[in-house]
């Protein structure tokens, strides 16, 4: 998710602070270096970038249930200061007012005891559903527990249910979106690996990396190990993994990645699978090393701040996911629910699409968004067409 700059301060890194952190700045565990060592295979590297450019989706759903109007829901977002968090926020919110729901918007401020908090003062409300984005159910088990004895139903996208990429327990989610017709967990691997096909396909397999993998959130370890993955089975390429906590935004990555650029002078890619650090910390390191538009630098889920750097030449790239889309899908999902449809196999749609100077770069001022008109699909489904 993407930060804009002005935002950082004290609404994330004062919230940061209260998640987990790992590693001292100067640990030999925040870097590693691979060489990739599968056998060369021909690549067409021209069609990569075609089919990123283009853009791997899966489209909406064509049916459905009829709007099931008069509801009343908390949306718990992962962070009012975090653009993509925002974004989020709002369209849920135009969706809702299409299904005829009151949404209460509810800022977790990047805070998982905050979303748990909400949680419990939504079962107190009795209201008829909740729906916290991005928290996954080993953040906020207790309360989701709470949430299920009290009949209350518990809806989300990108997350990880108890029991599902590590996490222990078993499934407390009412329903948990799918996209691309996979799950959180999948397709967060997936979405890493296209960031890792569009690098390669980039410097036509000879990609010198630092990857700068934020360890805090299980969405961000599962990306950014597929993203590894792939960059290690490419022959020709080589690796360098940067670690890092959301706590650490802002001047620590600054430093951890101007470290990390003397120690590997010959690296010539920076990536980042959660744009907002792109934008506050990494570009501040690009920049001081002299090194601004002579490294690629490729973020993972873009913003305006994001497109802003790409046209100043400082960041190269992103392969961003509209957040948007995913909040009308998610908006179905929940009225499937209310319907008493089942919601345990629907494929919301979604996927990605590459984003650089010469392709798919919004005009300054305007929001990038799929080539897909998502809203007429879902229109057309909840007013029973």
């Amino acid at each position: 998710m993407s930060l804009r700059v002005p935002a950082l301060a004290a609404a994330v890194l004062t919230s940061a602070l209260l998640l987990a952190a790992c590693g001292d700045d100067s640990s030999s565990s925040d870097q590693a270096t691979d060489t990739g060592v599968s056998a060369s295979e021909s690549r067409d590297y021209a069609a990569t970038l075609e089919k990123l450019y283009k853009g791997e989706f899966t489209p909406p759903p064509t049916a459905g249930a009829p709007a099931q109007k008069g509801k009343k829901v908390w949306y718990i977002s992962c962070g009012q200061a975090a653009e993509a968090c925002a974004d989020s926020s709002a369209a849920f919110q135009e969706a809702s007012k299409e299904l005829g729901w009151n949404t209460t918007i509810i800022d977790s401020k990047v805070n998982f005891a905050n979303t748990a908090a909400a949680i419990r003062r939504a079962i107190a409300a009795k209201v008829d559903a909740v729906v916290p984005f991005a928290a996954d159910c080993s953040q906020i088990t207790s309360a989701l527990e709470e949430a299920k004895a009290a009949g209350l139903p518990v809806v989300t996208a990108f997350a990880s249910d108890c029991g599902e990429d590590g996490q222990a327990g078993e499934p407390l989610f009412t329903a948990n979106m799918l996209i691309k017709g996979l799950p959180h967990g999948e397709y967060r691997e997936a979405w890493g690996k296209a960031r890792a096909e569009y690098t390669i396909a980039k410097t036509e397999g000879r990609a010198n990396v630092i990857d700068a993998a934020e360890q805090t959130f299980l969405n961000q370890r599962l990306q950014h190990a597929s993203f590894q993955e792939a960059i290690r089975a490419c022959a020709g390429c080589e690796l360098n993994v940067l670690k890092y906590t959301f706590a650490d935004a802002g001047p620590k990555v600054t430093a951890k990645l101007t470290a990390s650029l003397a120690q590997h002078p010959d690296a010539d890619v920076v990536s980042v699978g959660n744009d907002f650090i792109a934008a506050v910390g990494v570009a501040q390191a690009v920049q001081q090393s002299g090194k601004a538009g002579k490294l690629m630098v490729v973020g993972g889920d873009g913003g305006a701040t994001n497109w802003d750097l790409i046209r100043q030449g400082v960041q190269t790239a992103s392969v961003p996911y509209s957040y948007q889309w995913g909040s009308w899908s998610l908006a179905d999902l929940l009225n499937r629910h209310f319907a008493g449809e089942s919601t345990d196999d629907v494929d919301e749609g979604g996927g990605w699409q590459a984003v650089d100077a010469d392709h798919n770069l919004p005009a300054e001022g305007e929001r990038w968004d799929v080539p897909i008109d998502y809203r007429s699909a879902y229109k057309k489904i909840w007013a029973g067409g």
